[in-house]
């Protein structure tokens, strides 16, 4: 089937035909179909995209929960080896963080 060949009709006839009027009719009662599958179907197509936006809202959250414990973790070496903190402290507050990073990672799992 070449599609650049002239005497291939297609599947719709050519403007000016006596079956101009059905073909208008088929695709205007398809244009009807899909405006309806539209409409019936645009509850459950707006259900699904909020769920999917609230998927990615709390994929980010993770991330940037799991990203400020990083930074806060690296702020906290810095103060240990600035001596702003002892040892005690550190290790206290370096096990809350590092629970707290092992829980994200076993939601994430």
């Amino acid at each position: 089937m070449d599609f650049n060949d002239p005497t291939w009709k297609g599947p719709f006839p050519k403007t000016g035909s006596s079956s101009e009027k059905s073909c208008s009719r088929k695709i205007t009662g398809r244009c009807a179909m899909f405006l309806v599958d539209d409409i019936l179907f645009f509850p459950a197509k707006s259900l699904v995209w909020v769920f999917r936006e609230l998927h990615n809202a709390v994929q980010q959250e993770k991330t940037n929960e799991s990203d400020a414990l990083t930074t806060e973790l690296s702020e906290l070496y810095m103060m240990l080896e600035t001596g702003k903190i002892t040892e005690e402290e550190f290790d206290e507050r370096e096990e809350q963080i590092l629970d707290r990073l092992d829980e994200i990672q076993e939601r994430d799992q």
